[in-house]
């Protein structure tokens, strides 16, 4: 019942992931899909979620771009979607 307080009150996808970060899952900062820890922390001022590097939970399949540059995303925590929600409006799939 929370959970959907808090969704119906936020405007936007983005401003619902912020306040669950900060008002639901602020003690349990573990992913859900591979269990590992996350830490929330300032970049550019804003806040995000980023993934603790440790080998033990979790190993980037690409940590660097062929250039040599640092690839970002394998740092931060990504929503995912169940793929119902990603084709229910494609009639083809549904």
């Amino acid at each position: 019942m929370v959970l959907l307080v808090l969704f119906l009150n936020a405007s936007s996808l983005s401003k619902s992931k912020k306040t669950l970060l900060k008002k639901v899952y602020f003690d349990n900062q573990i992913t859900f899909y591979c269990s590992n820890p996350y830490e929330i922390k300032r970049v550019k001022n804003k806040e995000k979620a980023l993934i603790v590097q440790d080998s033990k939970y979790y190993t980037p399949r690409n940590p660097y771009f062929k250039s040599g540059k640092e690839n970002d995303r394998a740092k931060r925590v990504e929503g995912t979607c169940s793929f119902y929600n990603n084709g229910r409006y494609h009639m083809k799939w549904v």
